[in-house]
């Protein structure tokens, strides 16, 4: 009997999931068509075996750093601990997905039922690159359009929109300043997206790079006029 011819999962691009189905990705039904309250239409799909199928409704987009500059970190597992966010995005090129926008993914804890997350790559003390930014408004903007995440920047009493993972991390970031994004933590919001204490994740350098995200993404919105092409 002839083996059946293994198609390597890095080839595995959007729409092609009759490729999926015979390497075996258990791919959810949805996903034979391209549906964008699920999947970025601008984005590498790339899904992870035995990711969760428990529905949800996304009120935010996280961002996170994933402290290496590989241009890709999982598959077909998952990262260390289980864990795993809904897209990678490389330092150039376009972001990975990995997980469908209506499912839940592994990278908030116990905010994860209700986040879209973003891991990038980059190591402490980069900042995000030109390309990053860019791929970043465009899944926020993506987000707002098609899976009711609101278009605004989370603060420490609304976490909904456009945040960060440290939001709900515990540990000592320098006296709580409202008008600096860099010192909100767990303290402040109550949040539990990490079990880890200290975690800078995804640093000040990000951090400091939100308004630029949500301004290009801004700039998407208007450019998609409300229904990407």
């Amino acid at each position: 009997m002839t083996e059946p011819r293994k198609i390597p999962r890095r080839t595995l691009m959007i729409g092609s999931a009759a490729a999926a189905a015979v390497a075996g990705l258990d791919a959810l039904p949805a996903e034979a068509a391209l549906d964008p309250r699920r999947r970025a239409r601008f984005a590498v799909w790339d899904p992870i075996t035995d990711r969760s199928t428990t529905a949800m409704s996304p009120r935010r987009v996280t961002v996170h750093i994933a402290v290496t500059r590989s241009a890709d970190i999982y598959g077909p597992q998952k990262g260390a601990g289980g864990s795993y966010a809904h897209f990678y995005n490389p330092r150039s090129g376009a972001p990975r997905q990995h997980q469908t926008m209506d499912r839940r993914a592994a990278a908030d804890l116990n905010g994860s039922n209700a986040s879209i997350s973003v891991e990038h790559a980059g190591l402490v003390g980069d900042a995000m690159t030109d390309s990053q930014l860019t791929n970043l408004a465009k899944i926020f903007a993506w987000a707002v359009i098609h899976c009711g995440v609101p278009n605004r920047i989370a603060t420490v009493g609304n976490l909904s929109g456009l945040a960060w993972h440290r939001l709900g991390i515990d540990g000592n970031f320098g006296a709580y300043d409202p008008d600096d994004r860099r010192t909100w933590c767990r303290k402040q919001t109550g949040a539990v997206w990490s079990s880890a204490q200290g975690k800078t994740c995804p640093t000040n350098k990000f951090i400091n790079q939100i308004p630029t995200v949500y301004g290009r993404a801004q700039d998407w919105l208007k450019t998609w006029g409300g229904r990407p092409g």
